[in-house]
């Protein structure tokens, strides 16, 4: 189903294979983003508008096309020894700073996600090398979807 839509574009950017248009909708403050593949035509205005949000920090700070504006809850995850080099050398969870280096080899990693899926499909790439501490409410969320996986294999 086709839409209309007037935006004020922020940036394009490239996550996960797809090229994406950040941008607001006229009149409200919620960040879009749109896949480009997806959009069936452009309409430039001779309008213009003053962005209002740091779009190069709130990207600089993201890992995926899960961002928000707004940063979320704290989230503690503990990398298992023999991932705990590449969590050294990438930065793949939003904000990720070790936070905790324990006598076995693992790290523990703080971050920041906007939301639950900014971090979610990262976490279960990288399982079983990864297992989430804390909150309890998210780190129970992600049992499930594994406990889930399981039964229908």
């Amino acid at each position: 189903m086709e839409k209309e839509y007037c935006l004020e574009p922020l940036k394009i950017a490239f996550y996960d294979g797809f090229w994406y248009l950040i941008a607001v909708k006229k009149g409200e403050t919620q960040i879009q983003k749109y896949r480009i593949d997806r959009v069936k035509m452009v309409t430039i205005l001779e309008e213009t508008f003053a962005s209002r949000v740091n779009i190069d920090k709130i990207l600089s700070d993201s890992v995926n096309i899960w961002f928000d504006e707004v940063r979320g809850d704290r989230v503690l995850i503990r990398v298992a020894p023999e991932a705990v080099q590449f969590f050294k050398e990438c930065q793949y969870l939003p904000l990720q700073k070790t936070v905790e280096e324990r006598k076995d080899g693992s790290i523990v990693v703080e971050t920041f996600p906007a939301q639950p899926d900014e971090i979610r499909r990262i976490i279960m790439h990288w399982i079983p090398c990864l297992t989430v501490l804390e909150p309890a409410a998210f780190k129970a969320e992600v049992k499930a979807m594994v406990e889930g996986y399981l039964k229908a294999c």
